[in-house]
């Protein structure tokens, strides 16, 4: 799937593809899956090193999204 089809799906739905499959986790969730893949006890209470982790991700998965989100539009605009 190229980036201009993945741009059209929602966020949700980018971060799936991302992580390579679904579970029922809202987006937080889902960055806390691509994060921590060995999973975590509880999510209230995550490990400072668990949850800066975490936090570091989120913001690289924000600028993929946004990278995609470009790319997707240059590809409009030059079709």
């Amino acid at each position: 799937m190229n980036a201009g089809e993945e741009f059209q799906r929602a966020p949700t739905e980018w971060l799936v593809a991302r992580r390579g499959r679904d579970c029922n986790h809202a987006r937080p969730g889902q960055v806390l899956h691509i994060a921590l893949p060995d999973g975590w006890e509880n999510v209230w209470n995550l490990p400072s090193e668990d949850e800066q982790h975490a936090i570091e991700v989120l913001f690289k998965l924000l600028d993929g999204f946004i990278a995609d989100r470009e790319a997707a539009q240059g590809a409009r605009v030059s079709d």
